[in-house]
């Protein structure tokens, strides 16, 4: 698991690190990509990213925020960002989810939505890349909270989280293939 916190580590500080710098997109798509990856070290045999997705951020992202969207609303804001960098998804033009719109820095989100009220016509949700990112930070906090009182649910995470990419010092691959 030592492998896990230290991605899990540079996955949180690289958010921060855009979010810092003002690379809005690539913020985002870690975020989403973020969300993506704690969502899938719990997901049910079969079941599709969507489905685990809904499911982690109703469970562990919205708690203790007063988000105007749905999970599902930033799934789609998901899809979209990963797949073309737009607010727009397939579920957004199929009238499934909202669209989400971010405000960040010094920006006030209810500036923008009170923007989007005198445009009119614009259905979308706003929110502040600040409270994604402390969202997301303490979703996994709770996530992991949840997990390490559960033994069962701990040993089903600790073996997913065991997938993912690890790193080794060179000089071990060049001694074992010294022997």
């Amino acid at each position: 698991m030592d492998a896990f916190y230290r991605h899990m580590i540079d996955l949180v500080e690289s958010i921060e690190d855009c979010h810092t710098k003002g690379r809005i997109l690539p913020c985002l798509v870690l975020l989403y990509t973020g969300i993506d990856v704690m969502a899938s070290l719990e997901s049910i045999p079969g079941e599709r990213t969507q489905s685990s997705f809904v499911r982690w951020v109703d469970t562990y992202f919205l708690n203790g925020y007063n988000f105007p969207c749905t999970a599902l609303d930033l799934y789609a804001a998901r899809c979209g960002i990963l797949h073309t960098f737009t607010p727009d998804s397939r579920l957004y033009r199929e009238g499934k989810a909202k669209r989400v719109a971010y405000a960040w820095g010094t920006a006030d989100v209810n500036s923008l939505e009170m923007s989007r009220r005198k445009l009119g016509g614009y259905d979308f949700s706003s929110v502040h890349l600040r409270d994604l990112i402390d969202a997301f930070r303490n979703a996994v906090a709770n996530q992991l909270h949840d997990v390490e009182a559960h033994p069962e649910r701990n040993k089903q995470f600790k073996k997913a989280a065991r997938l993912w990419f690890a790193q080794m010092d060179p000089a071990i691959v060049n001694n074992y293939l010294a022997i």
